[in-house]
């Protein structure tokens, strides 16, 4: 599917950017082969500058990767996208292989063999600063202001409800609530402490939680006895769907309604947290 070969192979932006600019990278491919295939049928001498010939080395290296996108697993323990990271630099090599340009095009062939892969550079920066300035604008809203809010070495649950983006492929908002330990000091509610494989974990492994675990990757199994476990909530959901956590008696709206929310947790109905349960060694 040509359309899961180009969101894989630069896996960004939503919309039409992406693939325009892989059509545009296309024909500057077939432009090259049609040229390589043009020298050969004339005989034409190989001690040429590398751009100008086919390079099979870079060509093999190219091959290799693609094999690994079709071979490795998708997951592999806790390492997700394992194969689908090796198509871009398969894509990248095999477009470096090709003759993309030639010392004695003229007209034409010489303003396609510079204009196609300009255009596509264009294009994908140009792109790229506009869809993340927008994501960053409008789907982001509220939340510097929330993680801000939080008090330091509070318990933090975050819950994003919302999941996916209009702009940007994937799940870009997945974890966003670990700035609050970054920046704050705080225990979150899903760490990669968790796991064996992080550089930083918890000195008792498995760590289970008090709480519903996973609700990193599936919010919406959050229960209401979840929340006393915690100081405050960090929320990304729809208004009302905001609207049914500001509705419990038990949270309070710091600010205001934003698509990035924090609802403070009533002090008479926290839960003191275990001794020792969010210690992480190095």
């Amino acid at each position: 599917d040509p359309r899961m070969l180009v969101a894989t192979g630069y896996g960004g932006l939503q919309g039409w950017i992406e693939p325009t600019v892989a059509g545009l990278l296309a024909l500057a491919a077939l432009l090259g082969l049609w040229r390589g295939s043009r020298r050969r049928s004339r005989r034409e001498p190989v001690d040429r500058a590398p751009s100008e010939r086919f390079d099979s080395g870079i060509a093999s290296a190219a091959l290799l990767f693609a094999l690994a996108y079709l071979s490795l697993p998708a997951v592999a323990q806790a390492t997700v996208l394992m194969s689908s990271r090796w198509l871009p630099p398969a894509f990248a090599l095999a477009l470096l292989a090709l003759p993309m340009s030639s010392a004695d095009d003229r007209g034409r062939d010489r303003a396609l063999s510079r204009l196609l892969p300009a255009a596509a550079l264009l294009l994908i920066v140009a792109g790229t600063v506009v869809t993340w300035r927008s994501f960053e604008r409008e789907e982001l809203a509220g939340f510097d202001e929330a993680i801000e809010r939080i008090e330091p070495g509070s318990r933090v649950l975050g819950l994003d409800l919302r999941k996916t983006s209009e702009r940007i492929r994937g799940f870009p908002f997945y974890h966003l609530h670990a700035w609050a330990q970054v920046l704050r000091g705080s225990e979150l509610s899903t760490s990669f402490a968790g796991h064996a494989s992080s550089l930083v974990v918890y000195r008792e492994l498995p760590h289970t939680p008090a709480w519903t675990p996973g609700l990193d990757w599936a919010a919406e199994r959050v229960r209401e006895s979840d929340v006393p476990h915690f100081d405050a909530v960090l929320v990304h959901a729809e208004p009302r769907v905001l609207a049914r956590f500001v509705r419990d008696p038990r949270l309070s709206l710091v600010g205001t309604p934003a698509p990035w929310s924090l609802l403070q947790v009533n002090p008479a109905v926290r839960l003191h947290a275990e001794a020792g349960s969010a210690e992480a060694i190095r």
